[in-house]
């Protein structure tokens, strides 16, 4: 329960942690599968945090979920959205454990799935291309370590266990991007690698380096 109280703890603070912007993938993702009005994409965001980007999808067109394992973060979601004029449903899981109970257009996790149990990832993994349409996307970005570049202050974290370029295989990819950023001065070898995946088609979204 160690995780669950530091989240709780992050997103019972004043105000956003991560701030309300959402992050420039969710354009990218609202290019690729152009949601309408009449008939809503089904889309599930684990690990959503407070919901700056639940929200934004909301707003554009699809069918939200946003799943979490801190309700502090989900009653700050629920309250965006509610500000915001859009609905979504909110449930509060652990990621590890949770398993998806519909079959969804998009399955939409950004730098969540490092906190995943290497022990579980590849039976996770299989489940979430299994409950994604055929002509759907599984959009994925993790933190990616390089060799070229000094690790990220919170490397050491010992729930968050980084990827490597190269391990998430198994999706057609439609994009893959990378990029360097600093952290807290200096710049590191995590790279957020960002998919859009699907069981048939998919998109490695955005490789982002941090």
């Amino acid at each position: 329960m160690e995780s669950k109280h530091r989240w709780d703890e992050r997103c019972s603070a004043k105000g956003y942690f991560w701030n309300k912007v959402p992050l420039p993938i969710c354009r990218q993702l609202i290019e690729i599968v152009k949601p309408t009005t009449g008939d809503k994409l089904k889309l599930i965001d684990p690990g959503c945090g407070e919901g700056r980007n639940a929200v934004f999808l909301a707003q554009n067109g699809f069918d939200v979920t946003g799943v979490d394992i801190s309700a502090a973060g989900l009653q700050k979601t629920a309250q965006y959205a509610a500000k915001q004029g859009v609905q979504l449903e909110t449930v509060q899981a652990d990621l590890s454990s949770y398993r998806l109970q519909d079959i969804y257009d998009v399955v939409f996790f950004t730098v969540t799935l490092q906190y995943l149990p290497l022990d579980v990832r590849a039976e996770c993994f299989k489940h979430y291309k299994e409950h994604t349409l055929n002509s759907g996307i599984n959009l994925i970005s993790v933190h990616v370590e390089k060799p070229f570049l000094p690790l990220a202050p919170r490397h050491d974290d010992p729930i968050r266990k980084i990827y490597r370029s190269g391990q998430l295989t198994g999706w057609e990819l439609l994009y893959c991007g990378e990029e360097i950023k600093r952290v807290q001065g200096s710049r590191t070898a995590e790279a957020s690698s960002k998919h859009d995946n699907s069981q048939k088609k998919g998109v490695d979204a955005s490789i982002k380096i941090y």
